[in-house]
């Protein structure tokens, strides 16, 4: 059987997937690289054909040409996904499944179906942006670090701040307006960890809704947003004991578009 190797052409990065003695394989490359990528991949794997998924994945049919076919996103993603957990050893029969990467995308996976519940323009993307206006540092892992370095309280104002004179109905340490102290001292460590929060905390929001409305407590987040910020995914977290879900982090999870790829354009592998 052919070779298939995984692309996840997204906006950022470009993933792949591969086998290699018996197991997959996986690297990343920066999206403005594709041609390399491509040639690195075609070099390792001569023979092999290409399964594509993701934003950018008509940019690379002039540089693979008849041996790449288009893999749907969604598809490729939740199919990765369920083989991630496997691979863990993770048994979980519906989840909600949100990944994270420049935008954020939220779906339901049942044992055997999945749907795309609904999406958000807030993710790594956000960070990204907003954070270079913020803080001028234009690298997303710098303002990862950033964020992990930072005292969001410095420029959120919290439910305690508020409540500072009097018994507050709320948790003390939660959001009361994001941004709300900007301003009052802080530096862009801060900004870059309240900016990080904000995000994390709205996808939160959205994602119990959804996990509340379609009847489970097991939350999968994936994505490359994470890469590089490790408040994202520890705010991501937080608050599971106070909203009551569980949540899982699939240590390759980023690469579950182009590994569902992979899958989906061949069949070397059973799931």
């Amino acid at each position: 059987m052919t070779d298939i190797i995984g692309i996840d052409a997204g906006g950022t990065r470009m993933k792949a997937a591969y086998m290699e003695d018996g197991k997959i394989s996986t690297k990343v490359f920066p999206i403005d690289e594709l041609e390399k990528a491509a040639a690195w991949l075609s070099m390792l794997k001569p023979q092999a054909s290409f399964a594509v998924t993701g934003g950018r994945a008509k940019q690379l049919e002039s540089i693979l040409g008849s041996k790449m076919e288009v893999v749907s996103e969604f598809h490729a993603s939740c199919k990765g996904i369920k083989h991630l957990l496997l691979e863990e050893k993770i048994t979980i029969d519906s989840f909600i499944f949100v990944v994270v990467g420049t935008g954020t995308s939220i779906h339901l996976i049942q044992k055997d179906s999945h749907e795309r519940l609904a999406g958000s323009g807030l993710g790594g993307g956000t960070i990204a942006g907003l954070g270079s206006l913020l803080t001028g540092q234009t690298s997303y892992s710098r303002l990862g670090q950033m964020a992990k370095s930072g005292d969001r309280k410095k420029v959120d104002l919290l439910v305690r701040d508020i409540y500072s004179m009097g018994e507050s109905p709320l948790p003390d340490e939660l959001t009361a307006a994001n941004f709300g102290k900007a301003g009052e001292g802080s530096n862009h460590d801060d900004s870059a960890a309240a900016l990080t929060t904000m995000v994390a905390e709205t996808i939160i929001l959205l994602v119990t809704m959804a996990a509340e409305k379609h009847g489970t407590q097991h939350i999968v987040f994936a994505g490359g947003a994470m890469d590089g910020n490790p408040l994202l995914a520890e705010t991501l977290e937080q608050y599971k004991n106070m909203l009551g879900y569980v949540p899982y982090f699939p240590a390759r999870g980023m690469y579950s578009g182009a590994i569902g790829a992979m899958l989906i354009g061949g069949r070397n592998v059973e799931v």
